[in-house]
């Protein structure tokens, strides 16, 4: 599946799903559906144009009387999904049709996966099962992805494939003060500035954020790499100078209280080169975070996830699905109530 055709996905679950909304309609046979089934065969890579093709025809159908009688059904299950509907490559499971007495494969495709997916349900319902299952597929099509992990429920995956890795504190490495390729320092000293306040400091002052990111551009111009260290030791540095005024002391302090515990519980986890992310990006990852507290659990999935969207948008590739992140225990992240990621979630579709 290596040469997989980017935009073939889409093409094939286009046909599939056309297919499928005429046979529940009575249309299969129509002269008009017919030729919109074989130009979107035609033009299976050709994202754009088979979108415009599927939509015109699907307002074709949703307007015949077979398909009103069907959206009738007053039953709160509706009827079997037809199985072309419902083949995708990622298999989940079986869809059992009790009035044909047949079961056939249920399964998402890429297109569908590239569109977000949340997982709910009560405590034991299977939320992590489900999860394995998609991801015993992604590791057979050669998907990458990332696991943000809370209860190390995904080391075990590694018995799936020679390509998988578990990381945790210890053995992570990951300088977040490295820009994203593409992207110049002073956008990164931004983006990392933003992200940092509000994680660890959504009521503090405007000055406070001001000089933090002062020192951080200070210290792009100096140095061709920095560490989170290296903004610790001039923050401290700047509290003993006698020329620096008392009133950006305070916000130094200020911004000291939450930094410095910070860098010396992560330690050498963001205090050096680190991991090539742009390598990591292309594995199949598991990120263990138990053991942090929830603020460094959120900081670091939230940068993460921001630096891996800053360097897809930089490359400027749109459509198709290249890559995937797991939120597990996702309300750990999503209820702090940092604008970030919902931002981050409404426009990473776009760059697969």
């Amino acid at each position: 599946m290596s040469d997989y055709r980017k935009d073939l996905s889409y093409g094939v679950w286009a046909f599939n799903y056309l297919s499928a909304i005429a046979k529940s309609a009575g249309m299969e046979h129509d002269k008009r559906v017919l030729l919109a089934l074989k130009y979107i065969s035609l033009k299976s890579n050709n994202q754009p144009a088979v979108k415009v093709m599927l939509e015109r025809t699907l307002k074709l159908i949703k307007k015949s009387p077979g398909y009103i009688r069907s959206q009738l059904n007053t039953s709160p299950f509706g009827k079997c999904p037809p199985p072309g509907l419902i083949n995708g490559e990622i298999k989940i499971g079986y869809i059992y049709d009790n009035i044909r007495k047949i079961k056939y494969p249920f399964g998402i495709s890429r297109y569908e996966l590239n569109q977000h997916m949340l997982e709910s349900g009560r405590c034991g319902a299977g939320k992590t099962t489900l999860l394995i299952l998609i991801l015993i597929n992604l590791i057979r099509l050669a998907i990458p992805f990332l696991i943000f992990d809370f209860k190390r429920d995904y080391r075990s995956m590694i018995r799936y494939s020679k390509d998988f890795y578990v990381f945790n504190k210890n053995n992570f490495r990951f300088n977040p003060l490295i820009p994203p390729k593409g992207t110049e320092p002073v956008q990164w000293a931004s983006i990392f500035t933003d992200i940092f306040f509000q994680n660890f400091y959504q009521g503090a002052a405007t000055s406070a954020k001001n000089i933090f990111l002062d020192v951080l551009l200070k210290l792009y111009e100096q140095k061709s790499l920095i560490t989170f260290n290296d903004i610790c030791n001039e923050l401290n540095r700047m509290l003993f100078d006698k020329n620096c005024p008392n009133n950006i002391k305070e916000s130094i302090r200020t911004i000291m209280v939450r930094a410095k515990p910070f860098n010396s519980i992560m330690g050498d986890t963001i205090n050096s080169p680190g991991f090539d992310m742009e390598d990591l990006m292309t594995k199949q990852v598991v990120l263990e975070l138990d053991g942090l507290m929830i603020e460094y659990q959120t900081f670091i999935a939230t940068l993460i996830f921001h630096w891996l969207f800053t360097y897809r948008l930089n490359l400027a590739e749109r459509g198709e699905l290249k890559h995937l992140l797991f939120f597990d225990e996702a309300k750990r992240l999503f209820s702090l109530g940092i604008p970030l990621v919902g931002q981050l979630v409404s426009v990473a579709r776009e760059f697969g």
